[in-house]
């Protein structure tokens, strides 16, 4: 199964509440399609979510969501590695903060590691906590998810690194 991730914008914005809703509508879909829904982050204002899933491949995702009449803003899989946890950090932390790079031509190899080595040093001492990292599959999208203070303290640390868009987000999965 690949992990794949949905982009969704919303206007007017949606309340946590609406957001679980929106689970349900694609529900029968999914099952159809062996999609799994694992979890989605919604952002503080409500008018963007990202839904992670497991499924086949980004087709199947996609066919679901086309069936059950469902709007999606864009749709990559991609590989998704859990960080070890600094000191101090609780073994059950959820992210709160996402940070998004987008770039033009594919991420290399060197350069991914060397976000994944260098991200956690630089912003620990600012009690930012990388806790995931996920890749596409084209190397063209890479997202950090942090545990941090708030979204302007990680906005401020990267500021240098070309990164698109950080937001703070609540996260939604079926077991809340």
């Amino acid at each position: 199964m690949a992990d794949v991730f949905v982009e969704r914008l919303f206007d007017p914005p949606l309340d946590e509440e609406e957001a679980r809703a929106l689970a349900e509508v694609t529900s029968e879909c999914r099952m159809l399609h062996r999609v799994e829904w694992r979890e989605s982050y919604l952002s503080s204002d409500g008018r963007r979510m990202l839904c992670h899933f497991q499924a086949p491949d980004g087709e199947a995702v996609r066919t679901a969501f086309r069936q059950s009449r469902e709007a999606l803003h864009a749709l990559w899989p991609a590989t998704l590695r859990e960080v070890v946890g600094g000191p101090g950090l609780a073994a059950d932390a959820e992210p709160n903060v996402l940070a998004e790079h987008h770039r033009e031509e594919p991420l290399t190899a060197e350069e991914a590691a060397a976000v994944r080595a260098t991200g956690p040093d630089r912003l620990r001492h600012l009690g930012v906590t990388l806790l995931r990292v996920v890749v596409s599959y084209d190397h063209r999208r890479l997202l950090c998810l942090f545990r941090a203070p708030d979204a302007e303290v990680v906005r401020h640390a990267l500021a240098q690194t070309g990164t698109a868009r950080v937001w703070g987000f609540r996260r939604i999965a079926g077991d809340q």
